[in-house]
């Protein structure tokens, strides 16, 4: 299901999942593609490896060099490894949806809310519609791409 549960309020998207929640047998997994909100408070400097003032953190970044053949042979090796793609931590003092960048995200969010009286959700958010429409979080994943790409939500029913 792509970007479908952003069309909905939490009683009608529960109302979607409870149907397909009736059609699956015990084994089923139900796949969502949606957008995924992440908080936009701040980011903390005790979770930074840096330590100081955000002077002392731009001075630590700005002294880094790192050669060319540094930074080739590290996405070679990105490459090589097959990683799933994690998303990475906002750095301090940004907030943790990396503010501007995910400001499609937020415009998109506010135009669902007044036009269709729907949202962009965060995870604890989809976990209680999931959770009510007797589906259970197995794994999200993020996708590379724009502000707006869309994470994927891999669901098993309870």
């Amino acid at each position: 299901m792509r970007v479908v549960l952003h069309d909905w309020h939490d009683n009608c998207a529960i109302n979607i999942l409870k149907q397909i929640r009736k059609s699956c047998h015990e084994s089923s997994r139900v796949l969502i593609a949606d957008c995924m909100m992440l908080p936009a408070i701040p980011t903390r400097l005790e979770d930074c490896n840096s330590q100081g003032s955000f002077e002392e953190v731009l001075n630590d970044v700005s002294n880094i060099s790192i050669s060319p053949s540094h930074a080739v042979m590290s996405f070679l090796q990105s490459l090589i490894s097959l990683q799933p793609y994690q998303l990475m931590p906002a750095p301090y003092p940004l907030p943790q949806n990396f503010g501007f960048a995910t400001k499609a995200q937020n415009l998109f969010d506010v135009a669902m809310l007044v036009v269709v009286n729907a949202l962009e959700r965060t995870s604890p958010q989809f976990e209680k519609v999931l959770a009510e429409s007797g589906f259970k979080i197995n794994k999200v994943s993020s996708t590379r791409g724009t502000a707006t790409s869309t994470p994927n939500l891999g669901r098993f029913p309870t």
